[in-house]
């Protein structure tokens, strides 16, 4: 009962897996043979969950805010280990390119990210950054604030994303506040 055309995925089995387009029936094996290498055809995988890495992706395309079809934006928000990176190409017009655009902030920077799932409406993930300059050429923008409509594929790294930015934003503090002990200790020891 093999299918000729998905290609052979190796997975391994965990109690602790999540699903990231696997069959169900593929879950229950793997969970059942836990431990051992399984060979399924599928084009959906089963990733342990300590196996989830260090940085996340949303990608988000929101809708033309008006009838001519101007501003329409697709892109990705990058949670990468040194920041945050926003990347965004806005749909071209008749007679003018628009060039995709990238731009990036500090964990320090970031004020608040929310995903807001609600039943029958758009998936958002709203991100809000102290920098508001950054954002002037998203299209749609508010004051610092940037709501974008998840693809349904990222809405699992969309829920994980806030509490990231907490973690992210926590080990900035501690730095930031590491070091001005540091300044703090080498100015009493030097003037002693």
């Amino acid at each position: 009962m093999s299918n000729s055309r998905a290609p052979n995925v190796t997975a391994v089995g965990s109690d602790s897996t999540r699903e990231t387009d696997v069959p169900p029936f593929a879950i229950r094996r793997a969970q059942s043979d836990a431990g051992r290498r399984l060979s399924f055809p599928a084009a959906r995988l089963t990733i342990p969950a300590g196996m989830i890495g260090d940085e996340l992706a949303v990608y988000f395309e929101n809708p033309a805010r008006d009838a001519l079809g101007y501003e329409h934006v697709g892109g990705c928000l990058r949670f990468l280990r040194g920041g945050v990176e926003l990347f965004f190409d806005e749909k071209d017009r008749a007679f003018r390119k628009i060039p995709p655009k990238t731009v990036t902030f500090s964990y320090a920077e970031v004020v608040r990210v929310e995903y807001v799932d609600r039943w029958f409406r758009p998936k958002r993930l709203v991100f809000e950054t102290s920098s508001p300059d950054k954002l002037t050429d998203f299209p749609g923008a508010a004051v610092g604030r940037v709501e974008l409509m998840v693809v349904s594929g990222s809405r699992a790294d969309a829920a994980k994303a806030p509490a990231m930015v907490e973690f992210r934003r926590s080990e900035a503090v501690l730095a930031d506040s590491a070091g001005r002990v540091d300044e703090e200790l080498g100015k009493y020891q030097s003037g002693l």
